[in-house]
């Protein structure tokens, strides 16, 4: 893991995945930009389900109660309050074609996640 408590895999990181949907690209380019103005870590792909976890950390994620692409975000935002390091490594991802089924109703989960830890990041700066 050189180093590092969380080391995600990121589909961006030196390559352009190969035939990743429009509106795929468009929801994770401004899910990852979210994250990282929460963050505050320079990521390229906070949705990627890559990932491992080091002994050290993983106590700060058993409490996690999303079972849905959420987890991804939230992993990110404890390892972040926690002052943990977060590292990527390029993975090869060709979509083919499967279908999204990402809808409205987690859209808006998405939103209130967002707007929890918006909240959550303004209530520690008081």
């Amino acid at each position: 893991m050189d180093g590092v408590d969380l080391l995600i895999g990121s589909r961006f990181l030196n390559m352009t995945p190969q035939n990743m949907p429009l509106q795929r690209r468009l929801s994770n380019g401004i899910t990852t930009w979210l994250i990282r103005f929460m963050t505050g870590y320079h990521i390229t792909d906070s949705q990627c389900g890559f990932r491992v976890i080091s002994k050290k950390a993983a106590p700060f994620f058993t409490g996690i109660s999303y079972n849905d692409y959420v987890y991804e975000s939230e992993v990110l935002c404890k390892a972040s309050e926690n002052d943990l390091v977060v590292g990527e490594r390029p993975i090869q991802c060709i979509y083919g074609n499967e279908k999204s089924y990402v809808r409205a109703r987690h859209v808006l989960h998405y939103l209130m996640f967002t707007l929890r830890l918006l909240v959550r990041k303004l209530l520690r700066r008081i």
